[in-house]
């Protein structure tokens, strides 16, 4: 990946000097030499910005660094939904996208997913949001917020072992809305199984939003 910045960074400054930006560019330049954790941010933007004319690189380079990793969340992680704003700031794209498998609302107020590996259907989509990061220090973010609250564990499900209901982290295949294939992203997924165990309720239509009438309905502990 530093080999295709390094050559992102290249293309962008023979661009400026093409145009006959040099004199402007000392700044630039200098900014791209100065190492920084947010240079691939940087680069990014800039590779929008300029290469955008030049079609057939900018779709490539771009794709390379927007794509450094993915990862599709389902459920409080979505913008606008209660929990966004723990990842927010580092997020550099988020677009609709949908996954195989069934989605359910556990009684702790939030979702799991089961991974399906069945034909396109209506009951084998989750709807969820594509979220593009640069700095994969994210996951170490998202996996702390990935557990359950321990109080509330032992609260609903106090018969059960807590570590043996987390969610994992698994790579998987996200879709956009017409089922083409956009890529691997990172997701917490659950097993059927335990999602039983948790007394977890199936969410037909597969969207995180919909489930609003399910937790109205609970104990006003969750709501």
């Amino acid at each position: 990946m530093y080999d295709n910045i390094v050559i992102l960074q290249g293309l962008v400054a023979q661009w400026t000097r093409a145009r006959g930006y040099e004199p402007r560019c000392r700044g630039f330049e200098s900014l791209l030499a100065r190492p920084s954790k947010n240079r691939r941010v940087i680069l990014l933007r800039l590779a929008r910005r300029f290469l955008c004319p030049y079609a057939f690189i900018a779709s490539s380079f771009c794709h390379i660094a927007a794509v450094m990793f993915h990862v599709f969340v389902y459920g409080t992680l979505k913008p606008g939904e209660s929990n966004h704003q723990i990842c927010a700031s580092s997020v550099l794209e988020a677009r609709p996208a949908i996954a195989q498998g069934q989605l359910y609302a556990l009684p702790f107020g939030y979702p799991a997913m089961v991974l399906s590996t069945t034909t396109w259907d209506r009951s084998s989509i989750v709807r969820g949001i594509l979220l593009s990061f640069a700095d994969s220090g994210i996951l170490d973010v998202l996996d702390t917020y990935e557990q359950h609250d321990p109080e509330i564990f032992r609260c609903y499900v106090p018969h059960l072992v807590l570590a043996q209901h987390q969610y994992d982290r698994m790579q998987i295949k996200a879709y956009d809305q017409a089922q083409r294939f956009l890529g691997f992203a990172w997701s917490y997924v659950m097993s059927l199984e335990q999602i039983k165990r948790l007394g977890g309720t199936y969410l037909p239509s597969g969207q995180w939003q919909q489930a609003e009438q399910y937790y109205a309905e609970l104990p006003p502990t969750l709501n």
